[in-house]
């Protein structure tokens, strides 16, 4: 479940940046 939430914010991040 943590890999999931992890992934989940690196890829918001990446988008926003």
């Amino acid at each position: 479940c943590s890999i999931l939430t992890f992934s989940e914010i690196v890829f918001k991040q990446f988008l926003r940046y």
